[in-house]
């Protein structure tokens, strides 16, 4: 702030004492206050700007903040506290995290959308060490003893049936397949087993 009034420098000032500056700049009657909106301003003349010191205020007009969690039951805890018909969430599947804004957009209602709260999703030992191994060539030995030390991890299809399947197995390499070709007959044989037409009778052959 940049107020001066017979020596008495606001810029010297700290955050704590701006009220009392605005006070008495007030009583030398160079400051006049108005309401915007619930939200208090200073005029000050001389082509000064105008200022806003909500911020000296006992409690703020509204909230603005923007949280971050790691723990999604103190994510839920804190949505839940403060939702309301304003409230949406919004998640990023490739970077696990998850952003609610609580005063957030309504198609008849803008808001200000400047309180929100972020979760952050931690991937697990458990879920590392599944992806560590997907997609990846593991002998039936490997894959069965993958399965057994992960067996409790398991939910579909049942855990014990999907091991005991896997360590039974058996691909045989020796099968033996034989292919029988059939020729084509030659033409001559085919015409000669072909069926030859009834020779019709003439008038002399039936005397």
């Amino acid at each position: 702030m940049a107020l001066s009034h017979e020596g008495f420098d606001f810029k010297e000032l700290g955050s704590g004492d701006v009220a009392a500056a605005l006070t008495a700049a007030i009583k030398f009657g160079e400051v006049k206050t108005l309401d915007f909106h619930g939200t208090p301003y200073a005029a000050i003349p001389d082509g000064v700007s105008l200022v806003r010191y909500d911020e000296t205020l006992p409690n703020p007009l509204r909230i603005r903040s923007a949280r971050s969690f790691e723990e999604p039951d103190s994510f839920c805890k804190y949505v839940r506290e403060f939702s309301n018909e304003h409230t949406r969430l919004y998640g990023n599947p490739d970077t696990f995290c998850i952003q609610a804004i609580i005063n957030d957009n309504l198609p008849d209602k803008p808001r200000w959308c400047d309180h929100a709260a972020g979760l952050q999703l931690k991937l697990s030992p458990e879920w590392k060490e599944w992806e560590a191994v997907n997609g990846k060539q593991l002998t039936q030995g490997d894959l069965a003893d993958f399965f057994e030390e992960h067996i409790e991890q398991i939910a579909s299809p049942d855990a014990g049936e999907l091991l005991s399947d896997i360590r039974s197995i058996h691909i045989s390499t020796n099968t033996r397949c034989d292919s029988v070709q059939r020729e084509a007959l030659p033409t001559a044989l085919k015409r000669r087993q072909a069926p030859k037409p009834n020779a019709a009778k003439s008038p002399q052959n039936s005397r």
